[in-house]
């Protein structure tokens, strides 16, 4: 690589050419040769490629979601628990396990899952969004306070 690209700086040979002799790949030979400034051994050990960006901006996305993603899990699992219930009082026919299975409803619709932040922020699919807006709410304030000052 160092002789094709000393070769194309040097004007000896074109790209065409110096890839076909020295059996190096065209376009990553036009991409270094073009760095004149730096040196020839720091220029031929750059890494090839882009930065991983996908593998940089996955994680970023997932793990914010992550706690909204497990709290719908959970109220889904509540849901069925309570479609269970519902098809066992359809199902009892002791009286005993009907007050039982009645106090179960009565319990899981008084005591619905939320999960909230401070009170403020229910944690559930709609959460990313919310913040989204009360950033969006407070920059437009901010933008407003500047201009009166």
């Amino acid at each position: 690589m160092k002789k094709a690209i000393e070769a194309v700086q040097n004007k000896n040979m074109g790209y065409k050419k110096a890839a076909k002799t020295f059996a190096v790949p065209r376009s990553t030979l036009r991409r270094l040769a073009k760095c004149t400034g730096e040196s020839l051994d720091s220029v031929v050990h750059k890494p090839l490629g882009r930065n991983p960006f996908l593998i940089e901006t996955i994680p970023n996305i997932i793990l914010p979601l992550a706690p909204t993603l497990f709290a719908e899990l959970i109220r889904y699992e509540i849901t069925e628990i309570e479609k269970h219930v519902k098809k066992q009082l359809l199902v009892c026919s002791g009286e005993f396990s009907r007050n039982k299975i009645l106090d179960a409803l009565t319990f899981l619709r008084f005591n619905p899952f939320v999960f909230s932040i401070w009170r403020l922020f229910n944690v559930d699919i709609t959460l990313p969004l919310t913040l989204f807006t009360v950033c969006t709410t407070y920059t437009i304030v901010l933008i407003q306070l500047k201009q009166l000052y």
